[in-house]
């Protein structure tokens, strides 16, 4: 029986991006096959100990960015190497700051499988020592793991390229849902059907909410369009998210929703007219992805991931060019 041990999760049942969302479907569907789950989460993110099979420990931790996600680590080790066997456990470190840790896990004897979604540390949020940290990790995890893997093809290039290592490429699978008929969202927000434009992700500079906002306050008609911004509830850049805000305050056209449920995010995604994706940098645009299988018209960054997965079917044009994004709304 396999038994797989996941560090690396902010939460896991509190939160409903696609990629917490992808990975609970796994690992439930995994459970049903007679695998057996422990997740790491951050303490005060779940209240229950199990979900449908799958044990949760929640793990303390300091709310300090420095310290917060390498002392959840090695709590998470210690728990580890007191409770269970290194003989039927396998490690997964769900991101590359968790590879902080994979020299002691390999020092006592752990095997360990670790995914690699690209370069985090090109995200603006990082500074001088974070980017440092994080590439030091990296190595950590493509030297170290007994297994890595990606979930897009130019990762796995960027990879196999840098560190001439063999990668595993998986991408991440879609939940194939038909367009909901209701309307109690739209109602709810004053929504038309097919008259508004839809943007998901956080509210960090890397996902370009301020450029989509500016864009649209530039537009000298919408013709009854409106902008609808959802957000969520991942890490949030205060001094991007407040620039945001303050410009979204300016135009009544502009709806923001924060923390959306699944149903939501259906029914908005069966009405939007266009989609919209202004991100500096993706791994996997899971959105823009869905957004396409949605059949929506889709406006996107021409940063790679993005080309990738939408070859010629959006509308693309360079990223932070707002003059460019206000021609294609």
């Amino acid at each position: 029986m396999l038994k797989i041990a996941v560090i690396g999760w902010r939460n896991f049942l509190s939160v409903n991006d696609a990629i917490t969302e992808h990975c609970r479907e796994v690992y439930c569907r995994l459970v049903e096959k007679g695998w057996q789950f422990i997740i790491f989460v951050k303490k005060g993110t779940a209240e229950v100990a199990q979900y449908k099979g799958i044990q949760i420990v929640s793990i303390p931790t300091i709310k300090i960015k420095f310290l917060e996600t390498p002392i959840y680590c090695l709590f998470s080790f210690f728990w580890l190497i007191t409770h269970r066997s290194k003989r039927d456990t396998i490690v997964h470190l769900h991101t590359i700051g968790c590879g902080i840790i994979l020299p002691l896990l390999k020092f006592v004897g752990y095997k360990v499988v670790s995914p690699h979604y690209g370069p985090d540390y090109v995200r603006v949020k990082w500074n001088f020592i974070e980017r440092a940290v994080l590439k030091l990790c990296e190595r950590f995890i493509v030297f170290l793991s007994d297994e890595v893997f990606c979930i897009a093809t130019w990762v796995k290039q960027y990879i196999e390229q840098k560190y001439n290592r063999a990668v595993v490429c998986t991408p991440n699978g879609l939940f194939l849902r038909a367009r909901t008929l209701t309307k109690i969202y739209l109602k709810k927000f004053l929504l038309e059907h097919y008259k508004y434009f839809l943007s998901v992700g956080s509210l960090t500079p890397e996902k370009g909410f301020l450029d989509i906002v500016l864009a649209f306050n530039k537009l000298e008609k919408n013709n009854g369009w409106k902008l609808l911004l959802v957000v969520l509830p991942e890490y949030r850049n205060k001094k991007y998210a407040q620039k945001v805000l303050n410009e979204a305050k300016k135009n009544k056209d502009i709806v923001i929703i924060e923390n959306p449920q699944q149903e939501m995010l259906n029914e908005l995604f069966s009405n939007a007219g266009t989609f919209i994706s202004a991100s500096s940098y993706e791994s996997a645009p899971t959105y823009l992805i869905t957004a396409i299988r949605y059949n929506i018209p889709t406006i996107a960054t021409s940063v790679e991931a993005n080309i990738v997965v939408g070859k010629e079917y959006p509308y693309y044009y360079p990223q932070g060019n707002i003059f460019a994004l206000i021609y294609l709304l």
